[in-house]
């Protein structure tokens, strides 16, 4: 994705996908950390399990 110029929150989006299924953190915890636009494209992908 960074080699293809995406944008700097898609690129962390698609790096920390998993980190709601795999570690204790929460979208509001991704939000406040990094920002609307990187919670809102990790909830679009996340499936619960």
């Amino acid at each position: 994705m960074h080699q293809n110029n995406a944008p700097e929150h898609v690129v962390i989006a698609g790096l920390m996908h998993d980190v709601i299924e795999d570690e204790d953190y929460t979208l509001p915890d991704i939000k406040d950390e990094l920002g609307v636009e990187v919670a809102t494209l990790i909830d679009v992908v996340f499936e619960p399990e």
